[in-house]
Order: structure tokens, then C-alpha cells, then sequence
């Protein structure tokens, strides 16, 4: 099995997820000739990668403080930094419903299209994973 360094393939699945929403953004404006879709597709898109980001970045530092509690005592529990995870994922889903609700309330974009933006991000990360696996690559 080939090993693969984490952060080049972070780093390669950003600029892949970026490039999708700009073209996905310019599709939506050619083929509908709306800004209000195109607009909807893009906060989304934005949306989703804000929260890929933070996710990514959230569970690293919990990875490096639960390795610290094992180094430093093999009987540490780590229930209180994966509790704290928890609940920062959770805030940061109400945070982002409260985010949509006010996109599609107050500036009326198109809620369709909003979803459709959000859910590419994690599509093609879902992608280059299983395309990880199907190569039998292993992140280090």
C-alpha cells in the first residue's frame, strides 16, 4: 500500500472543492440566468467548506491533544475532549441552520439551491476517498 501524506491530500481536495463551486456558481448563471440561484448555489458552496474547514482543523488539534494525554499517562481519558468536539460540531450546525435560515428568509435565496451547494463539498470529498480506496492509498 502506497502511503499518502494527509495534509497534500487536504490540500489537494481544497482546490478541487473550490474550483467545482466557482464552476458550479458559473453553470448555475448560464443555465438558469438567475443571480438569485447563482448566489444561492455560491453562499452554500462557501457555506460548506467554511464547515469542511473547521471540522478538518477541530478534529486535528482533538487528535493532537488526545495523543498528548496517552504520552504523558496511558491511563488519561480523552471523554472530555471528544465531549467538547461534540458539542462545538453541534453549535457549529445550529450556527450554519441559523446562517440558511436567514439566507433564505430575509435575502430569499433559493433553498435548492443552497443544499446543492453545501453537499457538493462533501460529495467530492466522499469521492476522492473512495477513489483514495479504490487506489489502495493510506493517509499516514
Amino acid at each position: 500500500m502506497k502511503e499518502i501524506d494527509p495534509n497534500k491530500f487536504f490540500r489537494k481536495i481544497e482546490k478541487i472543492m473550490l474550483i467545482s463551486i466557482i464552476i458550479g456558481t458559473l453553470l448555475c448563471l448560464l443555465i438558469w440566468r438567475d443571480i438569485i440561484f447563482m448566489l444561492s448555489f455560491l453562499s452554500g458552496g462557501i457555506l460548506g467548506l467554511v464547515n469542511f474547514e473547521t471540522t478538518k482543523r477541530e478534529g486535528i488539534e482533538l487528535l493532537r491533544r488526545v495523543q498528548q494525554l496517552f504520552l504523558l499517562s496511558k491511563n488519561a481519558s480523552h471523554k472530555k475532549e471528544r465531549i467538547l468536539y461534540i458539542g462545538k460540531f453541534y453549535l457549529r450546525l445550529f450556527a450554519i441552520g441559523i446562517i440558511i435560515y436567514f439566507l433564505i428568509n430575509k435575502i430569499f435565496f433559493h433553498p435548492l439551491f443552497i443544499l446543492c451547494g453545501f453537499s457538493l463539498v462533501y460529495i467530492e470529498l466522499m469521492i476522492m476517498s473512495l477513489i483514495l480506496i479504490n487506489k489502495k492509498e493510506v493517509l499516514i
